[in-house]
């Protein structure tokens, strides 16, 4: 569903999904996701997103995983910046969650913002 969503390309100057990627199952669900999200923005995307590169936040969420009959995934920042480069932005500001040290933080807010021109629609 997140990776066709019911708007034209350019339907808002800012889209903003919190507290949602860390239920999808995959980096390439996350990828998916995100990309239609920048489709329909004009200028900004914001998200979070659980810190993968923190021990504890890997460790808790893999726990839910073997539990729980849905996911929770922790993905890394660097993985994230690539997916958000791929579609002509850039993380203008990331936020940390909880402590203020990259592999500390629990998670991040991030502020995507478009460096290239968006499509036409078609």
């Amino acid at each position: 569903m997140m990776d066709h969503l019911p708007f034209n390309r350019g339907s808002f100057e800012v889209v903003t999904c919190l507290n949602t990627l860390l239920n999808l199952p995959s980096l390439d669900v996350v990828s998916a996701a995100l990309h239609e999200m920048m489709r329909i923005s004009t200028t900004h995307v914001i998200v979070d997103i659980r810190n993968g590169d923190n021990p504890y936040m890997r460790m808790k969420y893999w726990w839910h995983g073997r539990s729980a009959d849905f996911s929770t995934v922790a993905y890394r920042l660097k993985d994230i910046e690539s997916v958000f480069q791929s579609g002509g932005f850039r993380i203008e500001q990331a936020f940390p969650i909880g402590i203020n040290l990259r592999p500390l933080a629990w998670g991040y807010i991030l502020v995507g913002s478009r460096t290239t021109s968006p499509s036409p629609s078609p």
